[in-house]
């Protein structure tokens, strides 16, 4: 009696349109895993699970670890020879599913006002840039700017950590409190151990911030000596995989050079056909949402700070380039997917907040509301349109 009380509660505390699209989500993350890791469509998961072989038969360790370590240990708790696959669609699934709940408990307060908002959560789950009928060229992938996306395991592992990250930070900054919580930090070195890139945002993003918000000196300070830290921690990561003699190292060696690189645009305007169309298709309710709400975003502090992080994630990646072994894999690219999703979700929340102190009816700002929902309706239906593509032709570029 006591499980099936405790089973009530749990339901209890979301409606029942959260659990229906929550369970029919874990169907569709599990089946979409299960193509990936047998390899039916292309992915980096095949990839991932040969290397934690050979990282085992080399007995060395990979570097960063902890997305490794994850999947390896569920694998553990698994019998058979197909327990690495299903450990790695277990963590995916799981790890979707955590974005699911935390992009809805950080809408949540705004989700009442009309039910039809409730769709909102899980849309922002496929939002994706628009879908031009094939203007912009044959991809639909590379070379734009996507707040989502599925094959790339680390990013998917690393996600939860960096909205924690961006929710703790908030809460710092808004507080009177200038020593940074024992927390912060911990989130902050498990996304180093995970996958660092959205460090190299947030690092120079967070003393920038409070620089420019100018009330509190000691704060700032503060944030620089904890940025500095952890670019150092960085920096040590780069030696570790790149410049340790493979020999002597217990962690595995690739056998590339970590060498970076300033080529400005390189890699974008390499995978890019047409430039100007990816920036207009990949930004488009955002353009939208400044252009009519421009006043009430602006004077928002998460906006600005999600801004800020979005806008040093995408520097990076136009400035920025791994050379010359490496210039394809684009690993200068995965911080634009959190950092943007982050600003798609801050700015919705503003938006439903906006909407709410208007009223439903009589608005006279209403027409804008619907414009910017026409908006993220097209992204939400070009996403879906992406993932049905990447299905059937099994390419996810």
């Amino acid at each position: 009696m006591k499980i099936w009380k405790r089973i009530k509660q749990l339901l209890d505390l979301y409606p029942p349109f959260f659990w229906v699209s929550f369970f029919l989500f874990f169907l569709f993350l599990v089946s979409l895993y299960y193509l990936m890791v047998t390899d039916s469509i292309l992915s980096d998961f095949p990839a991932h699970i040969h290397l934690w072989k050979l990282f085992s038969e080399k007995g060395k360790l990979p570097f960063p670890p902890l997305y490794y370590f994850s999947f390896v240990g569920i694998a553990k708790l698994i019998p058979g020879s197909f327990s690495l696959n299903i450990g790695m669609v277990v963590l995916m699934a799981t790890c979707w599913m955590i974005k699911y709940r935390q992009t809805y408990d950080y809408l949540s307060l705004h989700l009442s006002t009309i039910k039809v908002f409730q769709v909102f959560p899980i849309g922002l789950m496929f939002f994706f840039p628009l879908y031009l009928f094939g203007l912009e060229g044959e991809y639909l992938y590379l070379g734009k700017f996507t707040p989502n996306l599925w094959h790339n395991g680390s990013t998917i592992f690393v996600f939860p950590f960096c909205f924690w990250l961006f929710i703790r930070a908030i809460s710092w900054i808004k507080h009177e409190s200038v020593t940074i919580p024992y927390d912060l930090i911990l989130i902050s070195f498990l996304i180093l151990l995970s996958k660092p890139n959205y460090l190299l945002a947030y690092i120079p993003a967070l003393p920038t911030y409070l620089l420019l918000k100018s009330d509190s000196k000691k704060k700032f300070f503060m944030s620089v000596g904890f940025s500095a830290t952890f670019l150092v921690f960085i920096y040590f990561s780069k030696i570790i995989i790149f410049d340790l003699n493979p020999n002597q190292s217990p962690f595995f060696y690739f056998g590339e050079k970590g060498q970076i690189l300033f080529q400005p645009f390189a890699v974008w305007t390499y995978f890019s056909e047409s430039p100007v169309l990816d920036i207009l298709s990949s930004f488009f309710v955002l353009f939208l949402s400044v252009i009519l709400f421009g006043k009430v975003l602006l004077q928002d502090l998460e906006f600005k700070f999600s801004s800020l992080i979005a806008i040093i994630s995408i520097l990076i990646y136009f400035l920025f380039a791994e050379g010359p072994e490496r210039f394809l894999h684009s690993n200068f690219y995965w911080q634009i997917p959190i950092s943007l999703f982050m600003l798609y979700v801050v700015m919705l929340k503003i938006l439903l907040k906006e909407f709410e102190k208007e009223g439903v009816k009589g608005s006279k700002q209403l027409w804008k509301f619907k414009v910017v929902g026409l908006g993220y309706f097209l992204h939400i239906l070009s996403g879906g349109y992406y993932l049905a593509n990447y299905i059937k032709t099994g390419y996810f570029f």
